[in-house]
C-alpha cells in the first residue's frame, strides 16, 4: 500500500521471501528480498505505469503515477 503509488510502496508478508516486480511485458524490473512483516520498497526509479508484484505465494497489480 498505497496503490497507486508514486515513489514508495509498503508490502506486508507473513514469511521471508523474494519480491519480483515485472512490467506488463513480463520483464523483471526490480527484485528485493523480503522479511516477515512490513517492507518499504523504494520504487522511484520506475517509470509511470502498471506493474505486477510477485512473491512465492502471491501476485498483485500495482499502478505507479
Amino acid at each position: 500500500f498505497p496503490n497507486p503509488f508514486s515513489d514508495k510502496l509498503n508490502v506486508v508478508v507473513r514469511s521471508a521471501g523474494v519480491l519480483r516486480c515485472r512490467d506488463l511485458r513480463g520483464k523483471i524490473v526490480f527484485e528485493q528480498p523480503l522479511q516477515p512483516g512490513m517492507n518499504e520498497l523504494q520504487l522511484d526509479h520506475l517509470a509511470e505505469g502498471m506493474y505486477i508484484l510477485e512473491t512465492e505465494h502471491d501476485r498483485i497489480r500495482v499502478l505507479k503515477f
